[in-house]
């Protein structure tokens, strides 16, 4: 009974975009220019007016009215929403005044209160209050300033508790004014263990914490950024019935610098170090784990007209590590350089080529191709061959994957790849991408049992043929609908690795009203290992707007009371249901 719920659900989430679609008429953006030079460009949208156009405005002049011809420096946006299909054909910048150039977005922001939310609603769904000009709102360009050119302030606040004592909790403030922002956040989240059939799972607590500070400054044709994350993180080791649990600890420190030499050529610094320790409280066994890295890189790009560019960069990442418990000491030096990667168009096709060099102890070159054939406005091919060849890191490895030993290869991944694909986008409401991606791995990255209960990564050399489908379907802003498949064929059976998986999510806001709701089904095949099977998983999330600026949340998360297993050893949580009060300042 339970299979055939969850397999009406999929049907119904699946096959309802395409309901009534048949003789839609495709609704198309123009661009309209204001006649006069000095006067605005107006991109006209779908259910558009004069007076609620997206008004790329120069010569800008404090006060002026867009709507009256005057400028005000502002992107405005009507009530409707706009996809960027393709990225790589534009870029916003900055340089004194408003420029639109080509090829792509690279200092552009857009702010969004949630991701598929239509910007003309604030986070409650609720219709924003018109500020600054006619039919539009105050704060629709994302500068965090009103038609005054005051300071906006943010702050948020995020409070739920839930079956087995879960705790969560998030909090939020950050300020943008002028050519500053900064904003500071904290996460925590934290459970006493579950239930499975009637019974405490022991060592079955969990819990994390996180603490972000972001800083950006730009000023003409220099821009900087800086950020700090800590992370914690506390997992019980199931598997034993004394008391064990593996705990994290994350520090990374961030600094980017980009400068605009000229129009052609621009300039980009990276800085990042780290630090991270991995430790395991065992019966039998306490292991401490301590990693120290520094990566630094430099990016040169260089952007002629007629889509044309040139991209080049080069960088050092040094990683050390020590286990006090057993005095072992690994540190290595690896030094990268992408080459030369040149980009071109040729009519309707444009293509990427270049390689990528990396080097230790070894040296590994990675040459690679990207292409992409744009038949009409509605559909593309698109594809790419070459090599990839990466080392694991310490933080995307261990500290961030759930129950994995802190032990490292030395030795990279090295990947070939061949893929392609269709995109066809008959409306602006509705969009579909196709693509088949095969790969023959050398050293594919598993994980393996250990006497500790926790994993070690081992390494395989298989093919891995995956093809897969999505679509989302957008009619307007009260509704977004995504569903997508993969399917996997591979030449040896790879633990962990499903054969197929299915995720479909929807996004609705009930019109006339301050309720939103979200669902999110997930089916995963089987992962090649015992006691991994198949499983299905369904999360409701039901928001209520009271006020302005506050908000009822009920989370349901596996209504279906899947029972599964993360890895082996470890169970996870059935039914939940958690509630709580969201508010924004």
């Amino acid at each position: 009974m339970k299979e055939l719920l969850f397999i009406g659900i999929l049907l119904g989430l699946f096959w309802f975009p395409f309901i009534g679609l048949e003789g839609t008429e495709q609704e198309n953006l123009s661009l309209k220019r204001g006649g006069e030079e000095g006067t605005n460009s107006r991109m006209m949208v779908p259910g558009s007016t004069a007076d609620k156009a997206l008004v790329l405005a120069t010569n800008t002049r404090p006060g002026d009215n867009p709507a009256s011809g005057g400028t005000s420096g502002k992107i405005r946006l009507p009530p409707t929403i706009i996809n960027i299909e393709d990225l790589s054909e534009m870029r916003l910048e900055r340089d004194g005044n408003l420029r639109l150039l080509l090829p792509e977005i690279e200092r552009a922001r857009l702010r969004l209160d949630e991701p598929g939310r239509n910007p003309a609603f604030d986070h409650n769904g609720k219709k924003r209050k018109n500020t600054t000009s006619p039919g539009g709102d105050g704060d629709l360009d994302g500068s965090g300033r009103d038609g005054s050119g005051t300071r906006h302030v943010l702050s948020t606040f995020e409070l739920t508790y839930g079956f087995y004592d879960t705790l969560e909790a998030l909090v939020s403030t950050g300020l943008e004014a002028r050519d500053m922002a900064w904003q500071v956040t904290y996460r925590r989240k934290r459970d006493e263990g579950f239930d499975k059939d009637g019974k405490r799972l022991a060592n079955s607590l969990r819990g994390s914490d996180s603490l972000v500070f972001d800083f950006s400054w730009n000023r003409d044709a220099f821009d900087l950024s800086a950020g700090v994350v800590f992370s914690g993180g506390m997992l019980g080791l199931q598997g034993n019935t004394n008391f064990s649990q593996l705990r994290t600890i994350g520090l990374d420190a961030r600094l980017q610098a980009g400068y605009i030499i000229s129009t052609v050529t621009r300039m980009k610094l990276d800085f990042l170090l780290g630090h991270g320790t991995h430790v395991l409280d065992h019966p039998s066994a306490r292991q401490e784990v301590e990693n120290y890295s520094a990566d630094a890189a430099l990016e040169i790009t260089m952007q002629w007209p007629r889509r044309l560019s040139l991209k080049t960069d080069i960088g050092l990442v040094l990683d050390e590590s020590t286990d006090s418990g057993t005095g072992a000491h690994e540190n290595s030096v690896t030094a990268f350089s992408g080459g030369s990667r040149f980009g071109f168009s040729i009519g309707p096709v444009s293509m990427t080529v270049g390689g990528r060099l990396l080097a230790g102890e070894s040296a590994w070159f990675s040459p690679g191709l990207d292409a992409n054939w744009r038949l009409s406005p509605e559909f593309a091919f698109f594809g790419d061959i070459g090599r990839e060849v990466f080392f694991l890191r310490f933080r995307q490895s261990v500290l961030q994957e759930p129950f994995v030993s802190a032990v490292l290869p030395s030795l990279p991944v090295d990947r070939f790849r061949m893929a392609g694909g269709t995109r066809w986008q008959p409306s602006s409401s509705l969009s579909l991408v196709g693509t088949i991606v095969h790969a023959s791995y050398s050293r594919y990255p598993g994980l393996v049992e250990n006497a500790d209960g926790l994993y070690e990564y081992s390494f395989s050399d298989p093919d891995v043929t995956t093809v897969s489908a999505e679509i989302r379907f957008t009619p307007g802003s009260w509704l977004d609908l995504k569903a997508g498949w993969q399917q996997r064929l591979t030449s040896e059976e790879v633990p962990w690795l499903p054969d197929w998986e299915i995720t479909t999510s929807m996004d609705v806001l009930i019109p006339d009203s301050d309720t939103s709701l979200r669902a999110v089904l997930k089916i995963e095949g089987d992962r090649n290992l015992p006691g991994l099977g198949a499983y299905t998983l369904l999360d409701l999330r039901l928001q209520q707007a009271i006020g302005s600026t506050s908000s009822i949340i009920v989370d349901v998360r596996n209504l279906l009371g899947t029972k599964w297993r993360l890895r082996p050893l470890y169970w996870q949580p059935g039914l939940t249901l958690h509630a709580g009060f969201s508010a924004r300042f």
